[in-house]
């Protein structure tokens, strides 16, 4: 892992992996198998057709038919992530007052500037509460707890290295946070939080 400043943004990248173009090969053996399956549904249709027999024809027609999608769709995933020529996968960016997990990237590894990552929205560096290290199975995840809830951003087989990342990221969100504090939005939900024991009492 590496975080170093790309443009406005701060990266952190994970220099192990190869992004999308590890899957590529994967994604390709599934739409080829896909596809045959399809192949073979689709003769059947014929057949079908040619006997006289259309209930059953329109029936395998449609699952071919979506066997024949997916299986394209599948192709068109494998044929981009095999043009990743990026050396790197980026886990996070941290941009004036928000941060994405998993940003979208260009074929080159440009991190997209839009607000969004593939696990959604960009999330605001004042809503974020903490973020620390959590063991998941035999590995540890550095862990964001956020106002929309917890989102493990790295996994790694240490416990030094996780804490090392967590306590690098925890800096990342401190320098992206808005100087002006909590937006009108946070301090209303901190307002009815704080109400909520009172009125329970």
């Amino acid at each position: 892992f590496a975080i170093r400043t790309e443009g406005e943004l701060l990266v952190l990248r994970d220099h192990a992996s190869q992004g999308p173009r590890g899957s590529a090969t994967r994604n390709a053996l599934i739409g080829a198998a896909l596809l045959v399956a399809a192949l073979a549904l689709w003769i059947q249709v014929m057949r079908s057709a040619s006997a006289g027999d259309s209930g059953i024809a329109i029936g395998v027609g449609s699952a071919a038919a979506l066997l024949s999608l997916a299986g394209y769709a599948f192709l068109g995933v494998a044929r981009f992530s095999s043009r990743y020529a990026a050396r790197s996968a980026p886990v996070a960016s941290f941009g004036p007052g928000r941060f994405v997990v998993a940003p979208w990237v260009s074929r080159t590894g440009a991190i997209d500037l839009r607000p969004e990552g593939r696990l959604g929205a960009a999330i605001s560096a004042g809503e974020v509460h903490a973020v620390g290290v959590q063991p998941r199975g035999d590995r540890f995840a550095v862990e964001i707890d956020t106002d929309h809830g917890p989102i493990d951003a790295l996994l790694t087989d240490r416990e030094d290295v996780a804490r090392y990342w967590r306590d690098a990221m925890d800096r990342a969100v401190a320098s992206v946070r808005h100087p002006g504090g909590p937006s009108a939005k946070q301090r209303l939900r901190a307002r009815s939080q704080a109400q909520q024991p009172a009125a329970a009492s």
